[in-house]
């Protein structure tokens, strides 16, 4: 299995209540962290898929804290100097490969956006991605972050368990039903083929069962 670190923000957990703490802290590889923008799990998980990762930490969060509600994966953005640091190479390199004029196979991500005025930054699962596709390089770290599809298919299971929970009581677990499709591969957000045999209901079982 592959180990994968990511972010993901949760609303309804108080980080200040001793009873939540002592139970967040049974969850194996999770650390967790409060700023001004919510509370955020950092996760450190070996599992199947990058996808079926953030799934199991979900399930662990909300079967320890029944009123927590997951929102969203957290943007890993990086600058020039980050991506440099990550693979280990050095950021005049990674400023080669920003500017397009490096002869690749694909043309490097777009930014995401700029902060502290004019510091440009990328998604780390589009970089990752192009790395893998036209350099084979991984990241530094033993546990590698999420990929592209892996990021928009957790996120969109997010917001669909977001849904449910807002009508029913916390601790459900959302169950994507696709013959010979592993539900990690289907994004429930786009039409699907009539040959995969998506039943229409989603199913809801206890997170703990």
């Amino acid at each position: 299995m592959t180990t994968y670190n990511f972010r993901l923000q949760f609303a309804n957990v108080d980080l200040e209540d001793f009873d939540v703490l002592e139970a967040l802290a049974e969850i194996p590889g999770v650390m967790w962290s409060e700023d001004p923008m919510g509370v955020f799990a950092t996760a450190t998980i070996a599992a199947e898929s990058g996808v079926r990762a953030v799934r199991e930490v979900v399930i662990s969060v909300c079967s320890a804290v029944p009123k927590a509600q997951p929102l969203r994966l957290d943007q890993d953005l990086v600058s020039i100097t980050d991506i440099a640091d990550r693979i280990g190479v050095n950021r005049e390199t990674v400023r080669v490969w920003a500017s397009g004029t490096a002869k690749r196979k694909g043309r490097f991500p777009k930014p995401r956006g700029c902060v502290s005025g004019n510091i440009k930054v990328w998604g780390w699962t589009d970089i990752a991605e192009w790395l893998d596709a036209n350099l084979a390089l991984t990241e530094n770290d033993d546990a590698v972050h999420l990929r592209p599809k892996d990021e928009s298919i957790a996120n969109a299971q997010l917001a669909i368990w977001c849904s449910a929970t807002a009508e029913s009581p916390a601790g459900i677990l959302l169950t994507w039903n696709v013959s010979g499709y592993r539900s990690d591969d289907v994004d429930p957000t786009q039409r699907l083929n009539p040959s995969m045999n998506l039943i229409g209901d989603w199913r809801k079982s206890n997170a703990t069962g």
